[in-house]
């Protein structure tokens, strides 16, 4: 009886010390698990950020893509609208210098009358001559008159177009002569508005037809097509002037 009885202790002891053991074992897995799942979560919030940063640089690259492109065309802006008004400044000095021409011939024109009549009429009194004289120093007189008239008014009407301009008609006629110029054939206002809206949001069609025609000098409008189709186009001027002022000089 008593040997049966340590056997049943062993057994209990055994068995007890079999499941802490399992018990341990237990404990060690949770704990290993616990850790591996910290690491995916440490390994996909390192991934996370990665990618938060490539998309930081992505979108500095993309701002200063922007920037660079604004600042290009800005350049261009304002070196075509230098160009604007150089050719609008040489097209008033070359209508200057054809006034100027126009007045020299009507005087070498006047003087070769003259001098036709008096030889015609020869010596045929004080009367006459006297006469002469008086139609003589009337033509003189307006033709002074014309001449300041010439010359003055060309100067006048461009320090008026040139000081009248205001800082958003610039940039309108800079962004317009942009467009027209890589549009040679000419293109519609509304067209044109299309492009230059993107820039300035509140203009409007009818005010860029309106400063078109303003400067008739710089922009021209030109029919196109046939019946039902017909269609206004405008087209950049500020080339023919520059050709036509070339050729003058």
């Amino acid at each position: 009886h008593e040997d049966s009885m340590d056997t049943d202790s062993e057994d209990e002891g055994g068995a007890a010390a079999a499941g802490g053991k399992n018990k341990m074992k237990k404990q060690g897995g949770g704990g290993g698990g616990d850790k591996q799942s910290l690491k995916d979560e440490n390994d996909s919030l390192r991934c996370q950020l990665e990618a938060y940063k490539n998309e930081v640089e992505i979108l500095k690259l993309d701002m200063q893509t922007d920037v660079d492109a604004k600042d290009k065309q800005l350049k261009v802006t304002q070196k075509t609208l230098e160009n604007v008004q150089m050719n609008l400044m040489d097209a008033r000095r070359e209508q200057a210098d054809a006034a100027f021409k126009s007045m020299q011939l009507n005087k070498q024109l006047n003087a070769l009358k003259h001098k036709l009549n008096k030889e015609s009429k020869g010596k045929d009194g004080g009367d006459g001559d006297a006469k002469d004289d008086a139609d003589d120093a009337s033509a003189e007189t307006m033709e002074t008159k014309t001449d300041t008239t010439l010359l003055t008014e060309p100067s006048l009407e461009l320090s008026a177009l040139t000081s009248n301009v205001t800082e958003l008609e610039a940039k309108l006629i800079g962004l317009i002569s942009i467009f027209l110029h890589i549009h040679p054939f000419g293109a519609s206002v509304e067209y044109i508005w299309s492009y230059v809206q993107k820039f300035v949001p509140a203009v409007k069609s009818s005010d860029l037809e309106s400063l078109m025609r303003r400067f008739g000098g710089l922009f021209t409008q030109d029919l196109v097509g046939i019946g039902a189709n017909i269609e206004r186009r405008w087209k950049y001027g500020g080339i023919a002037v520059t050709e036509a002022t070339s050729s003058g000089m």
